[in-house]
């Protein structure tokens, strides 16, 4: 019975567990030739759809950069400009 499934990073769990170099190294590749195989079609798909928008007549789909204040997590503790004692003055230090 064949035993490759063990070299499979998944069935050992982290590719750097792998004592044998050579095993470490062909793991490895695979690894990276899958993500940059998921990464290309990311992209192409992308691509296939600012070019459908385009053709259409739309704007091209931008994406919404991160930042900390888009990233934040609203709290209940939280003073927020338009409330009511902010305006009037009572929680000034």
């Amino acid at each position: 019975m064949p035993r490759e499934d063990i070299n499979e990073p998944m069935a050992r769990g982290n590719p750097s567990q792998i004592k044998n170099k050579d095993k470490r190294a062909k793991v490895m590749a695979k690894l990276r030739t899958g993500k940059k195989k998921d990464k290309r079609k990311r992209r192409e798909e992308n691509q296939r759809q600012n070019l459908e928008a385009v053709t259409l007549g739309e704007e091209a789909p931008r994406k919404k950069p991160r930042t900390q204040e888009n990233t934040r997590i609203d709290e209940p503790t939280f003073v927020k400009d338009d409330d009511e004692e902010v305006q009037r003055g009572e929680l000034a230090h």
